[in-house]
Formats: C-alpha cells, structure tokens, sequence
C-alpha cells in the first residue's frame, strides 16, 4: 500500500474497512471453535506449525461429512467477507492507484516465480544428496512457523505504529 501514494484521508478510510471487517471475519471463524475434536485440533495445529498448506491442513484433520459440509460453509463466508471487503478498499482507490496495485501484484507473482527457479537451479548446481536434501527441507519445515510468526509480529508492530503517527498527525 505504501507504494500507491494514498492520502491521509484514503489511508483513514482504509483503516475503517479494516476496522469493521475484523469484527465480521473473527465472528466467523469463531464458528470453528468447537467444531474440532481435541485430536484434530491438535492434527491441525502440528500441520499449521509444520507450514503446510491449507489443502493438507483439511486432509491432516480426518473430518466428518458433517465437519467438512460446516467447515465449506464457513469458508464460504470468509470468502465472501473478503470480497466485500476487497470490493470497499478497491472504491476507496482511484483508477491511477488500482492499475498500479495491479502492476504490484503482477511484479510479485514475477518475484516468486524467480525466487522458485533460483532455488530448483541452486538445488542442482550443489549436487545435493537424497539424505542432504531432505535436511534441508526438514530445516525449513521448522523453521517456516518461525518465520511467518515473526513476520506477522512485526507487521502488527508496524501497523500498530503508523496507527499511533496518524493518531498524533490528526491531532
């Protein structure tokens, strides 16, 4: 967001979104809690700190035909709260800052998709062994749930920051 040049009033509008979706999106995902068996509870969170992927997070719980009917519903309106919510933050852009959000979007796709082919061709120009390979993939399995840890901690800590300037900014 940092990069589209928001005003001070499209940066308070935002913020509002946010604000009134939060409640909305943890309203729903409420409904999950006590859903879950205290086993699977415990499947899903040794999968989540094990970075795996959502699809495999579902597959790791061993859900009931009534879990899984809940749990597509839930996920259905989460989706639909993003997408109102992504709707409200897109009118709050002005036509310039959407194409350049989209051109944004289009260099990070082109950012990962370098990242994975720098790794495949590193991968192959060690000449990795079976044993040292899987190693190295179990290294960033533990360390994944770190990582994403701190980057949310530290993306909380920043917003929480700009939220305490615009608060002495507005006076």
């Amino acid at each position: 967001m940092g990069q589209l040049d928001l005003t001070d009033d499209e940066v308070a509008k935002i913020r509002e979104i946010h604000k009134d979706f939060r409640p909305k999106m943890e309203k729903v995902l409420r409904k999950l809690q006590g859903l879950l068996t205290d086993d699977q509870n415990e499947a899903r969170q040794e999968a989540l700190r094990a970075g795996k992927r959502r699809r495999e997070v579902l597959e790791a719980l061993k859900l009931t035909d009534e879990q899984k009917q809940k749990v597509q519903a839930i996920g259905k309106e989460v989706a639909t709260l993003a997408r109102e919510r992504m709707e409200k933050l897109r009118d709050v852009l002005s036509a310039g800052q959407k194409e350049e959000l989209q051109d944004l979007r289009e260099e990070r796709k082109e950012r990962v998709r370098d990242r994975m082919a720098h790794r495949i061709a590193n991968l192959k120009d060690l000449n990795l062994t079976e044993d040292q390979k899987a190693q190295i993939a179990a290294i960033r399995k533990e360390y994944r749930p770190k990582v994403q840890e701190a980057g949310n901690k530290l993306r909380a800590t920043v917003t929480d920051g700009l939220e305490a300037i615009v608060a002495v900014i507005k006076g």
